[in-house]
């Protein structure tokens, strides 16, 4: 706020009147969005930590939550297509 005070001196005012809790989830009363962020890739990121160590195979399988239809589809055309693929190390010659 002291920054804000400084460069933009209407801004930190305006800030000041219309209250802490309306911008500032750390100072609202209630529970908004019922998360911490609502950034939905640090969310996810957050979420699979652990997971994304693990190879792709082990990444999928890592995942309990039942897929929609169109998402199951298209999970198993790709893995059908896949199936056939060489994985070769960095620096592997042909």
């Amino acid at each position: 706020m002291n920054i804000l005070r400084v460069g933009i001196p209407n801004g930190a005012q305006l800030m000041e009147e219309i209250g802490v809790d309306r911008w500032s989830r750390a100072y609202f009363p209630g529970i908004r969005y019922n998360i911490m962020t609502s950034n939905s890739a640090e969310f996810i990121n957050a979420m699979s930590r652990f997971a994304r160590r693990l190879p792709i195979v082990g990444l999928v399988y890592t995942l309990n939550h039942p897929l929609t239809e169109w998402a199951q589809h298209k999970f198993w055309k790709r893995v059908g297509k896949s199936a056939t693929w060489t994985v070769r190390g960095i620096g592997y010659n042909i």
